[in-house]
């Protein structure tokens, strides 16, 4: 077994460097020997305290050495022989245990502080420097409150009185003035008329000579009659906004909606006005919805029907059909091309359009006649488009009165 490995000695001196003798002639290559059996390791022994440094021992004196032999013949170049195999590595030592380290030594004292040297002599004041470019305005301050109201300085002397110019000539006489009423008003009759207002339409003798004022002696006048949405109720309709959008629902416009189907109707009744001229033609409608569709095309297409409601008389009496909108209505008396309004819009569209008339020949209205007005809508149709709902608002028409 291996013993516990000795201190190292110190190293020897260097010897002095031989002379180079002379190259030999390269010998034939021996064969490779065999590599001896490792020895078997024998197990460690227990490490024991570092002992204390021996004595350096005497450096061994240098063995003599060999005479050289003569140089032989330069032989031919051998053949290099074959590069024997690597015998294995032998295994390390076991690196030796480190020393544990020291103490550290206790920080001395800090030094009192030295007391602070003279101050120095003041050095000589140097010349004054350039003047530097003027500085930019400050702001302007904030203006000062007005001061009190002078005294009023005393008026001067009034000037002498100009002499009286020449007086010009009489001016032409201006139009008669209005007289206050009095009562009674009298006139002279053979120089003078009393009119209030333009004949024929002004209140004057040529309309007052029977003593009465009628209907019949003041111009008539347009009136407009609107049916709100809420005069309408509906079968197979809804109730929505068309901006339904808006956060606040309170501020929405809630209307009567004709879904994207044929199965809908909104119906109103109304009284014709009491002032309404006998004779004249129906009016011309004006029809106010909306729509949610958010497509390029929004046209719908809807009918509008009215009749009098004593023409409904069983359960086949029929809301008579007077006029329709649609998409692409074409060269039809008694349609119109729908209006294509922008999303959550409420448009008003008048009916019949141009010189056309309501279809199949509605009588004339009279006053107090009791009309059943109805708008559907053919959501299935090719002429309605429109893939959402429509917003009804209401109806209005405007008519000739005879008060």
């Amino acid at each position: 077994p291996t013993g516990a490995p000795g201190a190292d000695g110190a190293a020897g001196a260097t010897g002095a460097t031989g002379a180079t003798g002379p190259t030999g002639a390269p010998g034939a290559d021996g064969a490779a020997g065999a590599t001896g059996a490792t020895g078997a390791t024998g197990a460690t022994g227990p490490t024991g305290a570092p002992g204390a440094d021996g004595a350096t021992g005497a450096t061994g004196a240098t063995g003599p050495t060999g005479a050289n032999g003569t140089n032989g013949v330069d032989g031919a170049t051998g053949a290099t022989g074959a590069t024997g195999a690597t015998g294995p590595t032998g295994a390390n030592g076991t690196n030796g245990l480190d020393g544990a380290p020291g103490t550290t030594g206790p920080t001395g004292p800090t030094g009192a502080p030295g007391t602070n040297g003279l101050d120095g002599a003041p050095g000589a004041t140097g010349p004054t420097g350039p003047t530097g470019a003027p500085g930019t305005n400050g702001l302007d301050g904030a203006p000062g409150a007005t001061g009190p109201t002078g005294a009023p300085g005393t008026n001067g002397l009034n000037g002498a009185t100009g002499a009286t110019g020449p007086t010009g000539p009489t001016g032409a006489t201006g139009a008669p003035g209005v007289v206050t009423a009095a009562s009674p008003i009298t006139y002279d009759s053979g120089t003078q008329t009393v009119g209030l207002g333009t004949a024929p339409n002004g209140i004057n003798t040529s309309n007052i000579n029977d003593s009465a004022v009628t209907a019949a002696k003041i111009a008539n006048r347009t009136r407009r009659v609107m049916i709100s949405n809420g005069d309408f109720v509906g079968v197979g309709t809804g109730a929505s906004p068309v901006n339904f959008n808006v956060a606040t629902v309170r501020n929405r416009a809630g209307a009567l909606t004709l879904g994207n189907n044929d199965t809908n109707v909104a119906t109103a009744t109304f009284v014709v006005p009491s002032d309404y001229v006998a004779g004249q033609s129906i009016p011309k409608m004006t029809i106010y919805w909306g729509t949610d569709d958010g497509g390029a095309n929004r046209r719908v297409d809807m009918d509008i029907s009215f009749t009098l409601a004593t023409n409904i008389t069983s359960p086949t009496s029929n809301v008579t059909f007077r006029y329709n909108i649609r998409d692409n209505s074409g060269a039809s008396t008694n349609a119109a091309d729908s209006l294509n309004p922008a999303q959550g819009a409420i448009v008003g569209q008048t009916i019949p359009e141009g010189s056309e008339n309501y279809d199949n020949s509605p009588a004339l209205w009279q006053p107090g006649d009791i009309i059943v007005i109805s708008i559907g809508r053919n959501g299935p149709s090719g002429s309605d488009p429109n893939s959402g709902n429509l917003y009804l608002y209401g109806v209005s028409f405007d008519y000739n009165a005879d008060q």
